[in-house]
């Protein structure tokens, strides 16, 4: 009896989030933890492209983007936003953790049996027979996804990053171990399936080896219908973004094909390399630390325009270079057989510069809680970015990825920030000001590369030695420029996060 009582306490205390005036030391590991997570994740992404490009063909990634566009609509619901309930609520209890759990767990199962029931359908959109076969072995991965959800949540909503770093890495390396055995072979897409699989299987046994999370069983009436509130509108906008996110995939698939596609997936791979190392790295850190602080607008507003600003340092220099160089990139990282990648990502990459911006939108909105109007923003945002992709669409995957880039940039980016801006009740001016300076300095970046870039193909040298020049020239002039005119902005970001906040009720 005496154990059974102990373990109806254990579950009905609460799960404690950092305390503010401990913020500032989490932060500054999470942060060092977050962003070698994040780098060595894309590192093992860039390797294994790497050397799987020269295994694998176009046609291998068309083939395996087909099925992936359908499976990544599904894996919206697995989180079903509760990993952000999760991360955001103050007052969270073992029971409703435990809850959360087996809803993300069961939502799993369901992922997978519609996997299989939809693995014909798919194959028929496309016309290819081997497509039933691959959507259906895709669905296992949700198995194992939906058990990681709360343990992964739970371990970003204490700042236990680092272990996270291991679990996530691990897996990461060993999936890419396994896709790579598995071109060697000879088996073609089925190595990406494989290693599409296999990843969240890994990752799963590790979270729960790492985060010590110990599930109880469900019980009704402990709050959870709020926190599924909360994850639904995020899960919502996470639906109606899915289309913002894959149509471009769907539409050139069926219209140009599968090897089309491939070279557009790829180029859409290096696009977003950016956007995962610089949000990724902040975003686990600054989150939760914006939902400690959410009451204290002073100093929610200082973290959040000083993390944007350090977004904007780091990722207008890397997209715009990325644009300058990219035949070479597209050389270095593919090979020559995939030199038709490299207009798309030119095009791309003027997305990218919009995208990491972008990223920090979502911060507002759930740190404060308010995800209703952060699904109304996506009914807004996903159609023009939908009709984007099919007004593009007769002009091949140029076409596409040059008018998802006008959009982004001229039509979405403002007013994304001005709503997000006004949900946290934060002034949208001091924002756009702290990144006009990284503007300028990656402009000027940018036609010193271009312009080493110009008169180094002149020359005639080797692209790598014109790749080397025009890198090391580029970011030599923006390390100058920032070092010279803004070096105080780390400096000021690092003391707003580590500078503790006034405990509730002092």
């Amino acid at each position: 009896m005496g154990e059974g009582r102990n373990n109806q306490h254990s579950l009905s205390t609460d799960v404690p989030m950092p305390l503010s005036s401990a913020l500032g030391g989490l932060a500054a590991r999470g942060a060092l933890w977050s962003a070698a997570l994040i780098i060595s994740r894309q590192l093992v992404n860039v390797l294994a492209t790497v050397i799987l490009s020269r295994l694998l063909w176009p046609k291998d990634y068309g083939i395996f983007a087909m099925p992936a566009a359908f499976t990544g609509f599904l894996a919206v619901f697995s989180e079903l936003g509760l990993s952000g309930a999760t991360i955001q609520r103050r007052d969270l209890t073992q029971r409703q953790l435990s809850n959360l759990f087996w809803i993300n767990t069961a939502l799993g199962c369901i992922l997978f049996t519609l996997c299989l029931v939809a693995a014909p359908l798919v194959a028929g959109f496309y016309g290819r027979s081997e497509l039933k076969l691959i959507t259906a072995t895709l669905g296992i991965g949700f198995l194992a996804g939906g058990v990681g959800v709360q343990p992964s949540a739970l371990l970003i909503r204490q700042m236990k990053v680092g272990r996270l770093f291991a679990a996530e890495g691990v897996s990461q390396v060993l999936g890419a171990l396994a896709a790579i055995v598995g071109a060697f072979l000879g088996w073609g897409y089925w190595a990406l399936v494989l290693r599409a699989v296999l990843a969240p299987i890994f990752l799963t046994g590790i979270l729960f080896t790492v985060s010590g999370f110990r599930p109880g069983w469900p019980r009704a009436g402990q709050g959870t219908v709020a926190l599924l509130k909360f994850g639904g509108y995020l899960a919502g906008f996470g639906a109606i973004n899915y289309f913002a996110r894959n149509l471009d995939n769907v539409l050139i698939g069926k219209v140009w094909g599968a090897e089309p596609l491939g070279y557009y997936t790829r180029a859409y791979f290096l696009m977003m390399l950016p956007v995962y190392l610089i949000n990724g790295s902040l975003s686990r850190v600054i989150l939760p630390a914006l939902s400690v602080v959410q009451k204290d607008k002073e100093r929610f507003g200082r973290i959040y325009r000083n993390s944007i600003q350090l977004v904007a340092i780091a990722s207008f220099p890397l997209t715009l270079g990325m644009a300058v160089v990219a035949k070479e990139l597209v050389q270095l990282f593919y090979g020559p057989h995939w030199a038709t990648v490299a207009p798309i990502l030119v095009c791309l990459s003027l997305s990218a510069m919009v995208e990491p911006i972008c990223g920090t939108i979502p911060w507002l909105y759930i740190s404060v809680g308010d995800t209703r109007r952060y699904f109304f923003w996506g009914l807004i945002a996903t159609p023009l970015t939908c009709v984007s992709f099919v007004a593009g669409l007769p002009w091949g995957p140029i076409g596409v990825a040059a008018a998802y880039a006008a959009v982004s940039v001229v039509v979405l980016l403002v007013p994304g920030l001005w709503l997000a801006h006004r949900a946290a009740q934060l002034p949208l001016r001091p924002t756009l000001l702290g990144m006009m300076r990284p503007l300028l300095y990656a402009l000027i970046m940018a036609i010193a590369a271009w312009s080493t870039r110009w008169m180094l193909m002149t020359a005639g040298v080797p692209w790598w030695m014109v790749l080397i020049g025009a890198v090391v020239v580029g970011a030599g002039v923006y390390s100058v420029l920032l070092l010279i005119l803004q070096r105080d902005i780390l400096a000021q970001a690092v003391t707003t996060i580590r500078q503790p906040a006034p405990e509730a009720g002092n």
